[in-house]
């Protein structure tokens, strides 16, 4: 029982999405709708919306639909109905006026536009759209890629679109590491690692090159560290001058101590002697201790500038070490990643032997699907995954390289 509970409570979660996702669909021309007003039978209809994006109700009219979520289109027609009642044959046959209120509208989606497949595919055409629709289900609606000759076609078109993303993303991967490992070259060779991996060829190579991108974030970086080490010397450089003449003025102070010392000496010597008074060893002591106070001021002023200049020194050193620890941390753990892509590969090689594929047909071969939606609110035209959810109307081209040569492993 409680099995039958969780199934139970299951399948309602699922309908709840789906209804989610067909709520925020936006129709167009080609989806057909029902409509209806609840006790009144008569009005019970289905129209299709036109190509001008409009479609017919009875008692209301004509309704713009292109481009609205049945939400939208629900209230539309409700504002219509409420500022127009509806004239209903009465049990004498006379007209009776009817208002309508919101919860007394019925109107749901019959029928989506189709999604359409064409390409490397078993039945190219139109495939009926389900709300959730994915391409992968699509293809699959069209009975699988043409390449093969078994059921496997889904599993395989699954395995191999997987490990051509793989190989992308070591691509990827190769280039970040490269990238990295070339900005901790510039600042310090000796710290470069070594390269190589199991798939060969030197990742940190000048041979691996760089993508544009990864030449822009290099330059960007270089041009940056370069900024702050020009910041940083100009700075140091001016300390540097401020601790010269700091010592130049502590040679000078200490001169005029000395000299200060010694006139204090000859004061005390002469008023002894009786040729100079009290007042002229006064003005000696204070000459002494105001040269003595600007030797101090000095000397401190040259003390806190060495001090900061160190401190400056040990805080560069700490950020270059820890600029070099934070790219080393990074590269070891875009090494890791690699490994594991690689193994990842490796794995899906084995895989795709098993279908029957050869796995050097599959190396050189991908399946592309391309996705053209023609929506004025969501146009789009490109590759996409699988597992991207498919629109009504939406076009999808399924491309097998190389699928004239492809080696199903059947006689």
């Amino acid at each position: 029982m409680k099995l039958i509970g969780v199934i139970f409570a299951a399948a309602i979660l699922l309908g709840s999405a789906v209804a989610a996702i067909a709520q925020e669909l936006r129709l167009g021309a080609g989806d057909t709708l029902s409509f209806g007003i609840v006790g009144v039978p008569e009005t019970r209809q289905q129209a299709q919306i036109g190509f001008n994006g409009r479609l017919f109700f009875p008692y209301v009219g004509s309704v713009q639909a292109e481009g609205l979520t049945l939400d939208q289109i629900r209230q539309a027609v409700n504002g219509m109905l409420r500022s127009s009642p509806i004239r209903l044959a009465g049990e004498g046959g006379e007209g009776v006026l009817h208002g309508v209120q919101a919860n007394e509208i019925l109107i749901d989606v019959v029928s989506y536009r189709p999604v359409y497949i064409s390409g490397d595919v078993r039945t190219v055409g139109p495939v009926v759209f389900r709300p959730g629709m994915t391409v992968r289900q699509a293809v699959a609606e069209a009975g699988g890629l043409r390449v093969f000759d078994d059921s496997t076609d889904t599993r395989a078109l699954e395995l191999i679109f997987r490990r051509n993303l793989f190989l992308n993303q070591i691509e990827t991967t190769r280039q970040t590491i490269f990238r990295l490992e070339s900005d901790l070259r510039q600042i310090d060779p000796e710290l470069s690692p070594d390269g190589g991996t199991e798939t060969g060829g030197d990742p940190y190579s000048e041979e691996t090159g760089l993508t544009e991108a990864g030449e822009a974030w290099l330059e960007t970086r270089s041009a940056m560290r370069t900024r702050v080490e020009d910041e940083q010397h100009g700075k140091l450089a001016k300390m540097r001058e401020r601790l010269d003449v700091l010592r130049e003025l502590r040679t000078v102070n200490e001169e005029v101590v000395q000299i200060r010392e010694d006139e204090l000496a000859r004061a005390r010597d002469l008023v002894g002697w009786g040729r100079a008074t009290t007042p002229e060893v006064d003005a000696a002591r204070e000459g002494l201790l105001q040269a003595s106070s600007r030797s101090l001021d000095t000397a401190d002023e040259l003390f806190r500038v060495e001090i900061e200049l160190a401190r400056d020194l040990s805080a560069r050193e700490i950020d270059d070490l820890g600029e070099r620890l934070d790219l080393l941390e990074r590269i070891d753990a875009e090494e890791t990643r690699l490994l594991e892509l690689q193994r990842q590969v490796r794995s899906l090689d084995g895989y795709i032997g098993t279908l029957g594929i050869s796995v050097p047909v599959a190396r050189e071969s991908s399946i592309t699907m391309k996705l053209v939606r023609t929506s004025p609110h969501t146009p789009f035209e490109g590759p996409v995954e699988p597992d991207v959810r498919v629109m009504p109307g939406d076009v999808i081209e399924v491309r097998w390289d190389g699928s004239s040569d492809v080696d199903t492993g059947t006689q």
